[in-house]
């Protein structure tokens, strides 16, 4: 697989799976028991979801807000990287999992299969924490 150039599909029409060796990167990076920790532990109250809102659809720009407080939400959170190796070695293909979405999880994948060391491709595709002012 080669990286796109200009004029070409961003993302391949099938997804890659992880590599072993990225998939044990990506255990190595998870604490089992992140999820008594995770920022977003009981903040549902019986609104909609933020981590799972309704399919995005070209500029449904509802979801795409929804998507963005969902996100901003796992901004400051302590598990975030444990959250985001979950889904991904699970792949999981739906919700807002360490602050990134299907599509970014699914760049995250295609960065692996192309190469990138799992941080540099964790860190390119999610926001930075803020910093603290």
């Amino acid at each position: 697989m080669s990286r796109p150039t200009s004029g070409q599909l961003a993302f391949p029409l099938t997804v890659p799976p992880l590599a072993p060796q990225a998939r044990q990167e990506l255990l190595g990076l998870m604490r089992f028991d992140w999820q008594a920790d995770a920022a977003c532990a009981g903040i549902l109250t019986g609104a909609a979801d933020p981590f799972y809102p309704e399919p995005i659809t070209g500029t449904n720009r509802i979801a795409n807000s929804v998507n963005e407080v969902a996100k901003a939400v796992c901004l400051d959170c302590p598990v975030r990287i444990s959250c985001l190796a979950a889904a991904l070695v699970t792949n999981e293909t739906h919700g807002v999992w360490g602050g990134a979405s299907p599509t970014d999880r699914d760049r995250i994948k295609v960065n692996l299969a192309l190469g990138d060391p799992v941080g540099v491709a964790l860190r390119a595709n999610i926001r930075p924490k803020r910093s603290a002012a």
